[in-house]
């Protein structure tokens, strides 16, 4: 679930900014362009996107047996858009509920609270706005087109004139609003506001104003509601010109009602002294009436709603694809401790597979790392310690990679086991060719052959990359392939094993000749373990639990 919300607030927030940029291209456009850019940033963090992804899938689905896989470019659109997984279903027997983790506890407390402050302050300032009402009386606006349908009511005090409601409006105004405006001036304030009206900005204002309640630790939430209210204000200024009132008049009179009257103390009460007051004055006076949309900026907004879509669907196409291809599994397995505290090698049969080893060296063995002199990085101390017995078993006959696939699944399963890859700059040994030139023959044997004893490495038929992976998983540091040489070698090395600890360049001296060190012993192949610096690709453990006893 937090998973889900988390994507969820991501997706949102990366549509606000792409709105957001949207706004600098329709600058000197119209206002409700740019007013409604940013609503539909305000609405999406109320409207997932799991709609559009539930007919992403079932496209997906209507799709014959035999289609290609994904582009990778979809799987990554897909990464950018949920970079949080959810955990994996309990795959161990009967489900357990996890146990309540105190931090997201806290979180939840905080939100609520929160969320409970947003709507107590807003049923006051609205109980506050209800007693207005309540004591108002029915007034008339002299020279003033107001249709028949909203109700014109007088107030005493010093509240602004502004619009209640939307599904029934109404227009409160001062009691006193004829002798401080001019009637030019007071016809210009009530245009504006039955702009307000026909725009129905209380309408979209309580709709952000849920949003701000729900998303009320966004703080990206409370900047789009800054620029809501500037865009409407500024729409309903350039609706009052349109219909040509004088801008002299207009700007007069708003000067005077932000003098004379308060602003509204509620949002959703569209008043008319809103917003930037000096900037919309300003763009009264000297500004011209805005342009209407282009074809080209037409097809800028049909493009982003396009590209929007078209995200939505591929990733409900990925999940689909993921739901009919789902990761390999074993039929049965079992992961218990091993009191023995001690490495035992994989057996990997067509249908069977076995292995003790900690949590650590299990995900490198699953993520092909074991033997390549990989570490892994973060997670718990616990997964280089504790000794753990994984078996598993097949439906059908499996490859050795097959394998390594059904131990990731059970690790997820299992562990609860979320990591990641990276790139990271760390200490390494280059595999060069010595000075002296390569010393090793080309191999004749058929059949690839790789064994390491204590002292010793034998391999036939095998790559410069094969050995530099096997002496990566024999030294205190991964080795990188650098010779340039593909074809296929026999290798016979002896050393001393007490002396695998790093070379710093200068000659070890070995106990025996028949015991030099491996820095040394490798040299007599041609080849050297040169100390570098370089990136690597290394796994990166998110988080691990311990797993419950099957």
């Amino acid at each position: 679930m937090m998973g889900s919300l988390f994507n969820h607030l991501w997706q949102s927030t990366l549509f606000a900014m792409a709105a957001g940029l949207l706004t600098l291209a329709f600058r000197r456009n119209r206002a409700q362009v740019r007013y409604w850019l940013w609503f539909s940033a305000s609405i999406k963090f109320i409207i997932p996107m799991a709609g559009v992804m539930a007919l992403g899938g079932f496209i997906h689905w209507i799709r014959p047996a035999k289609s290609a896989a994904m582009p990778a470019v979809s799987i990554t659109m897909v990464r950018v858009a949920e970079p949080f997984v959810e955990p994996a279903a309990w795959a161990g027997g009967p489900f357990r509920p996890a146990p309540w983790d105190p931090v997201m506890l806290t979180l939840w407390t905080i939100w609520l609270i929160g969320f409970a402050a947003i709507i107590v302050m807003r049923f006051r300032m609205w109980r506050r706005i209800q007693g207005l009402l309540g004591s108002s009386t029915p007034f008339e606006i002299p020279h003033a087109t107001i249709p028949t349908s909203i109700q014109v009511r007088a107030v005493p005090g010093l509240m602004e004139p502004g619009v209640i409601g939307w599904l029934r409006p109404v227009l409160l105004v001062p009691s006193d609003i004829t002798a401080r405006l001019s009637p030019e001036q007071l016809k210009a304030i009530v245009v504006h506001e039955m702009a307000h009206i026909r725009r129905r900005d209380n309408f979209t204002s309580a709709i952000h104003m849920i949003v701000e309640a729900v998303f009320w630790f966004h703080p990206l939430v409370w900047w789009i509601g800054t620029r809501l209210v500037d865009e409407r204000e500024r729409a309903c200024d350039e609706e009052v010109l349109r219909l040509g009132n004088e801008p002299i008049v207009y700007a007069e009179g708003m000067l005077q009602v932000c003098k004379t009257y308060l602003e509204s103390p509620l949002r959703c009460v569209s008043g008319v002294t809103g917003s930037n007051l000096q900037k919309r004055v300003r763009a009264i006076l000297f500004g011209s009436l805005a342009r209407d949309l282009n074809f080209a900026k037409k097809l800028l907004l049909a493009g982003a709603a396009v590209c929007v879509l078209a995200l939505s669907l591929v990733i409900g196409m990925v999940h689909a694809s993921s739901a009919q291809n789902p990761p390999l599994a074993f039929e049965v397995a079992s992961v218990k401790p091993s009191p023995a505290n001690q490495y035992v090698p994989a057996t990997v049969d067509p249908q069977r597979f076995h292995i003790v080893i900690t949590l650590a060296g299990a995900i490198l063995w699953a993520n092909d790392f074991f033997d390549r002199g990989y570490k892994l990085s973060g997670g718990p101390e616990w997964i280089d310690r504790d000794y753990y017995q994984f078996e598993g078993r097949t439906k059908a006959p499996a490859t050795t990679k097959e394998m390594r696939t059904m131990l990731q699944t059970l690790l997820a399963d299992r562990f609860k086991l979320r990591l990641h890859r990276e790139s990271k700059e760390m200490p390494v040994y280059a595999l060069i060719v010595g000075t002296s030139g390569l010393k090793l023959k080309t191999s004749e044997a058929t059949g690839r052959a790789m064994g390491v004893a204590p002292g010793k490495l034998m391999a036939r038929n095998a790559t410069m990359a094969d050995l530099a992976a096997t002496l990566g998983n024999m030294v205190d540091r991964p080795v990188l392939d650098e010779t340039g040489l593909d074809a296929h070698y026999d290798v016979d090395m002896k050393f001393d094993p007490t002396l695998i600890k790093p070379y710093d360049g200068q000659p070890i001296v070995p106990p025996s000749p028949d015991a030099p060190s491996i820095f040394i012993a490798i040299q007599d192949l041609g080849l050297r373990l040169e100390p570098r610096r370089a990136a690597v690709e290394i796994l990166v453990v998110d988080s691990a639990d311990k797993p419950l006893p099957d």
